[in-house]
């Protein structure tokens, strides 16, 4: 349970830091990031993550790219930083 904890916190953390930046402020790092929280959710097992997470890396890199869609991004960015909190919240 521990792993899965420092999971969802370190998603948290990348979320809040990317807010405060600016969600439209997402950049390659931040996908490979994502990418690497993808992989944690994988071995875990934790399909529903994942599900959260890919379209989440995609629209990311497009945006980064300039060619993204900012509402869908906005969208997606908070479904993934509300289940890290719901599952933070969970543990306590």
């Amino acid at each position: 349970m521990r792993e899965y904890s420092s999971l969802l916190k370190q998603l948290e953390a990348w979320a809040s830091e990317l807010l405060l930046r600016g969600v439209a402020q997402i950049g390659l790092k931040d996908v490979d990031r994502l990418q690497e929280l993808r992989a944690g959710a994988k071995r875990w097992d934790m399909a529903f993550l994942q599900e959260l997470m890919e379209p989440l890396i995609d629209n990311g890199r497009k945006m980064a790219l300039g060619e993204g869609d900012e509402a869908l991004l906005l969208l997606q960015y908070c479904r993934l930083a509300q289940y890290a909190q719901a599952g933070l919240q969970e543990r306590v």
